[in-house]
This record gives C-alpha cells, sequence and structure tokens, in this order.
C-alpha cells in the first residue's frame, strides 16, 4: 500500500500506524495438570479393608503348621522308642511279648507326647506374637501410604501456588507494558500526523478516520 502526497518516511510511519501488528498476547503461564486420581487410593482402601476384617485371634493346634511340624516329629521318636522299649522288654522274658513290655513301650511313646504338649502354650505364643507383627505391618504400611498421598498432594498444590503467582506476575507486567505501548503509540501517532499535516492537510485527516477506525477495532 502507498500513501501519496508526503515524503516516503512519513507514508511509512502512517501505513504502520494504520496497519498495526497483530496485539501482543498476555504471556502465557503453563497451567499444571488438573489433580491426578489419588494412585495410593485403592491400595491403602484395599489394605484398611483387609485390616479391618481381619479374622480374630484364635490358635487352633489342628491348623497351626508349626505344632503339625512338631507332632510328626515326637509322633515318629514315639513310636521308636516304643517299638525299642517293647524288645528291650520282651528281651528280659525270653523273646515273648508281655504286659509289662507293652505297658513300658506305651509310656515311652506317652513320654513323647508329654513333651509335645509341653510346647503348646509356647507354640500358641508365637501364633500370637506372629498375629500382632502383621498387625504393626499393616498399620504401618497404612501410615506409610498416608505420607505418601500427603506429600504428593502438598507436591500438587505447590505447583498449582507457583502458577498463580507466575500467572499474576505476567498479568501484572502485561498490563503495565500495555499502557506503556499505548502511551507511546498515542503519541507517535500525534507526531505523525502533525508531520503528514504539514506536508499534505487531506492526507493527514484521512489517515487519522483511518488510525481511529482502527482503535476502534482493535
Amino acid at each position: 500500500m502507498s500513501i501519496r502526497g508526503v515524503s516516503d518516511s512519513t507514508a511509512s510511519a502512517l501505513y504502520a500506524l494504520i496497519n498495526p501488528k497483530a496485539k501482543r498476547e498476555e504471556t502465557k503461564v503453563s497451567k499444571p495438570a488438573s489433580k491426578q486420581e489419588d494412585k495410593y487410593a485403592l491400595k491403602r482402601d484395599e489394605l484398611l479393608d483387609s485390616y479391618l476384617n481381619r479374622e480374630p485371634y484364635e490358635f487352633n493346634i489342628n491348623t497351626d503348621k508349626l505344632y503339625r511340624q512338631y507332632a510328626d516329629m515326637y509322633k515318629k521318636q514315639g513310636e521308636a522308642a516304643m517299638r525299642d522299649t517293647v524288645a528291650q522288654a520282651s528281651e528280659k522274658t525270653g523273646g515273648y511279648g508281655s504286659s509289662y513290655a507293652v505297658t513300658a513301650g506305651s509310656q515311652a511313646y506317652q513320654g513323647y507326647l508329654d513333651k509335645l504338649n509341653s510346647i503348646v502354650p509356647q507354640l500358641e505364643q508365637n501364633a500370637y506374637d506372629r498375629y500382632r507383627d502383621k498387625d504393626s505391618s499393616m498399620l504401618e504400611a497404612l501410615s506409610t501410604l498416608d505420607d505418601l498421598d500427603t506429600k504428593e498432594y502438598k507436591k500438587q498444590r505447590d505447583s498449582y501456588e507457583d502458577y498463580k503467582d507466575m500467572r499474576d506476575y505476567y498479568r501484572k507486567v502485561y498490563e503495565y507494558e500495555s499502557d506503556y505501548d499505548y502511551d507511546m503509540y498515542k503519541a507517535l501517532t500525534d507526531y505523525v500526523l502533525a508531520l503528514a499535516k504539514l506536508e499534505n492537510s487531506s492526507v493527514a485527516k484521512e489517515a487519522d478516520q483511518k488510525i481511529a477506525l482502527v482503535n476502534r477495532l482493535s
């Protein structure tokens, strides 16, 4: 586009005012992602449900694995002791079985059963300790998950606060610079129009109308 009736330099200045560049947009600040679904919630809920619905402590020698191991061991040892005792007693009676041999063998076997029964209180205490230890482990895991969730929430909250602070900062900078640019633009417009008026009043008038239109549309 050429503007005739004024000097080339004035024409260039008028053209720049009539066709200003697009207004500079506000500096963009990346908004943090929306709060993600609590990635610890499912695990925490499952663990809490398991803890709250645990079976109450109960010791059952028929289902206690350690008791069964001791029972098998003492049974084998008791049977071996009974056979040895019966054999030794039979030798004293000429190799024939007798009520004495049977009684002695039964007593030897019962001795091992007594040993098994004597360790039941300790096995029960061990089972109770394991139950309590599992309780403590579950509570500790729940506490850890809560701590992780709290840290994740704080991290997201801090990111959002940083975003708001930077957004407000750049808005203030933009508003300041926009006001400053407008003042500079107005002063430059007045100067160029005055210069054009000296060279050609009709061109200055036409340019003034176009600049006013640009200002209304922008």
